[in-house]
Order: structure tokens, then C-alpha cells, then sequence
């Protein structure tokens, strides 16, 4: 009586080096041990070494533009001087915010870039204290002010803060 044995490989690997493989990865019929194999076959394939690992397959080209944060002209990183990106000067303030009318605000509001605001300011009667407390969604909603606008004057604002905190608040 002939008997028709059916040999299985078992690769056993260490727990992370399963968690690495990729579900794209699976061995090939040949390798899962479903055929029939003699047993020379059987003791040739133990002799070799197993390799835990299937070889990645070769990245494939992404369709469409690819987007880097390096410049196009030479590859390389943008420089923090580079740009736009400007290194504004501390704020010198002459006077606590706290302590600004709102004749005061819109005069300083006046000296800054955001100085198309300083009306804005006089109408809704914004002094050195509210000036502090205005927040993005405040100056969207309440001044009626485009995003743009907004993170400027936002913008100004921390620094008048920070100049305050530094100068005034120790």
C-alpha cells in the first residue's frame, strides 16, 4: 500500500518580526508546503536557511506632483533667513496696556501695519484692557474682520502681551 504523506513547513518567527510582516507579503505555493514533496526534497529545504523576511517590493512612482518642504532650485532645506519670514523686533512700549484709553489704542494701533484697523478700534471703543483680551474668533466676529486681517492684528496683539509681560507684569 502506497501512502501519500504531505510534508508542512513551519517557520516559526519572533512575535515582532511577525507584527513587521505586511499582509501584502504571503509565501508561494512552493513555500507553504501544500504540494506533495519527497523526501529528499523535504531534507534539502531543511538544510538551507530560512530567510524570516520577504524581500519588499520596489516602491512604485506616485502619479501627480509630489510636494517637499525643500525649495525647488537646490534641494535643500529652506533657511530660517529665507522667504518670507522676517525677524520682527521687540515691541517697546512706552506705557502698561492696561492702563490705555481708547484715544491711546487707536493712536498706537495707527503706528503698526494694522493701522486701516484703528477706526474699528475708536468705534467700538476698544481701550488697552479689552485691546488684551481680543482673541481670533473676537476680531472675526465682532470687528467684522477677513482672516487675513484677523491673524495680523491677532499677531500684534500677542507681541503687545508678551512686551507687557516682559516690561510691566515683574
Amino acid at each position: 500500500m502506497e501512502s501519500n504523506q504531505t510534508h508542512n513547513c513551519t517557520l516559526s518567527l519572533h512575535p515582532r518580526e511577525e507584527e513587521d510582516l505586511d499582509e501584502d507579503y504571503s509565501l508561494s505555493e512552493e513555500d507553504s508546503g501544500s504540494e506533495q514533496q519527497g523526501d529528499s526534497e523535504v531534507l534539502e529545504r531543511k538544510s538551507q536557511p530560512a530567510s524570516p523576511r520577504p524581500t519588499p517590493p520596489e516602491p512604485r512612482p506616485r502619479e501627480g506632483p509630489q510636494l517637499t518642504s525643500y525649495s525647488d532650485d537646490d534641494n535643500q532645506p529652506p533657511s530660517p533667513t529665507s522667504g518670507r519670514m522676517e525677524v520682527q523686533e521687540k515691541l517697546h512700549l512706552d506705557s502698561s496696556p492696561l492702563g490705555w484709553s481708547i484715544t491711546d489704542v487707536t493712536h498706537f494701533i495707527r503706528t503698526t501695519d494694522c493701522s486701516p484697523l484703528a477706526r474699528i478700534f475708536r468705534d467700538q471703543e476698544i481701550d488697552g484692557q479689552a485691546l488684551l483680551l481680543l482673541s481670533l474668533p473676537t476680531v472675526q466676529e465682532c470687528m467684522g474682520l477677513k482672516l487675513g486681517p484677523a491673524i495680523k492684528l491677532c499677531h500684534l496683539i500677542e507681541r503687545i502681551k508678551l512686551a507687557f509681560y516682559q516690561h510691566f507684569a515683574s
